[in-house]
């Protein structure tokens, strides 16, 4: 039996159908498409995001596979000029791997 269904299977179905079957509730997701795209989306997760994922018990595997040094990059006349460092402890990743990641953490998990 199905608790909740929950229609999209991007980041915040997937993140919702993680929190939801952590809390004891049996979802299913549904999507029109047929497999996981692999287009360039969202390229990144602001700290508050991270600690969401820590909860759900992703955020490890898309450290992994994310870069948590972002930097500014400057050009000048087509020329690059140098790198500069923006502070905050986010994570830098695309859209299709925080999107796997949670499809894996989903499908370890009971009720779905």
């Amino acid at each position: 039996m199905t608790d909740v269904l929950i229609v999209g299977s991007g980041p915040t179905g997937l993140t919702l159908a993680c929190d939801l079957a952590l809390r004891g509730a049996a979802v299913r997701v549904i999507d029109q498409r047929t497999g996981p795209h692999r287009e360039s989306r969202g390229k990144g997760l602001r700290p508050s995001s991270v600690e969401i994922f820590e909860k759900l018990g992703v955020a490890e595997s898309l450290s992994a596979v994310g870069r948590d040094e972002v930097v500014l990059r400057k050009y000048f006349d087509g020329a690059h000029v140098n790198d500069t460092p923006v502070g905050g402890n986010g994570l830098l990743l695309g859209q299709w791997q925080i999107e796997e990641a949670l499809r894996e953490r989903l499908g370890g998990l009971d009720g779905v």
